[in-house]
């Protein structure tokens, strides 16, 4: 559980802050400017708050009523930055070992060998950071903070700075770290798709303030909201429960698990066993009051309209495609009218193979 409740203030920038999430990752959103790296300092301790609280599983922290007040180095936190930070002289081992060692044998939650075999880094042990790509120092750096035996792990857009072939490597890693050692961590970027990735438990903020804290598909139901965040930024998340070729040996999965659909995925991605998460941006999602024929789109899914947030002259719809989770779809205000679109509307969502993002 993290509880945040603060007031901070440097200049002519003002943060105000209250969020209150139980999930394990929670992703924190913002345009650059936002206040998401000033957050992360006052949790961190590396920023004092004017007030407020900052509580981890039922441990505060810092409390400005209580006048309670933890140094960072007894906050058992976590930091990784977007460039790793590691120290150049040393090797990838001594960076890991400096964590390790400084870390009270109470605290220590995991063991040298297992996070070398977690992050696979043997390979990687002896040599500088330098000579390191940037995924490789990224998880070298997530390795050294896990070392240091944190009950919860800090995450400055640890992509920001690696180009797309660097990017899609880091993510299984991450989610080792998510299911397999149950830390919980604060997750943050600019990009929403890249947040959904690892979690839907989502902070945005926008110039210091906290938009909404949830859901994330709870929070799209905001209009207000949509209009800050911008719907092109929407984007649907889904488990892949498996994957098959059907008859014709074209590529199948399916989401949100056994009970989910089967859609059509591109050719060429990860296979069954490796990917793990496919994502549709709402925008791609279009609506027919049932199937249609004679087009190029296979992916025709039964829903059920459960709820309809209009924003502008367009409209958000939620349906429920038996996922576990609603699939969004964005549609013109036009589109909404047209096809009379409202709770219980059956309608068949056309998804394109190639709008079907599998990620590894």
């Amino acid at each position: 559980m993290l509880d945040i409740e603060l007031r901070f203030r440097r200049g002519a920038f003002r943060l105000e802050v209250e969020a209150r999430t139980e999930a394990g990752v929670l992703g924190l959103y913002g345009a650059s400017g936002a206040g998401k790296t000033t957050l992360l300092h006052l949790m961190a301790g590396l920023l004092r708050p004017e007030r407020g609280r900052i509580v981890v599983d039922d441990e505060p922290l810092y409390d400005h009523r209580a006048r309670v007040e933890r140094p960072p180095e007894k906050r058992g936190i976590g930091l990784v930055f977007q460039d790793g930070r590691l120290f150049p002289h040393m090797s990838v081992r001594q960076n890991l070992l400096y964590g390790h060692r400084r870390c009270p044998r109470a605290r220590r939650r995991f063991e040298l060998a297992e996070v070398i075999a977690l992050l696979e880094l043997g390979p990687l042990l002896e040599r500088r950071p330098r000579s390191l790509s940037g995924g490789e120092r990224q998880r070298a750096a997530l390795g050294r903070a896990i070392l240091g035996g944190p009950r919860l792990l800090l995450m400055d857009e640890p992509l920001a700075g690696l180009g797309p072939q660097h990017r899609e490597p880091i993510f299984p890693f991450l989610r080792r770290v998510r299911d397999a050692l149950e830390i919980p961590f604060v997750y943050v970027s600019h990009d929403i798709g890249e947040l959904l990735r690892l979690t839907q438990h989502v902070l945005i903020l926008e110039e210091g303030r906290s938009l909404g804290c949830g859901w994330f598909p709870a929070l799209c139901r905001d209009p207000d909201l949509l209009a800050r965040i911008g719907t092109e930024r929407v984007v649907n998340a889904f488990a892949v429960g498996a994957d098959d070729l059907d008859e014709r040996g074209a590529r199948r999965i399916r989401l949100g698990g056994s009970a989910g659909p089967w859609l059509f995925g591109p050719e060429g991605e990860p296979r069954n066993g490796t990917a793990r998460t496919a994502t549709i941006a709402a925008a791609d999602v279009a609506l027919a009051p049932g199937p249609v024929a004679g087009i190029s789109v296979q992916n025709q899914v039964a829903a059920t309209v459960t709820r309809v947030t209009p924003h502008g002259g367009r409209a958000l719809i939620e349906l429920d495609i038996g996922a576990g989770s609603p699939l969004l779809a964005e549609v013109s205000a036009a589109s909404a009218s047209a096809l009379a679109l409202g709770p219980g509307t059956a309608v068949r969502a056309l998804v394109k193979s190639s709008a079907v993002r599998l990620l590894g």
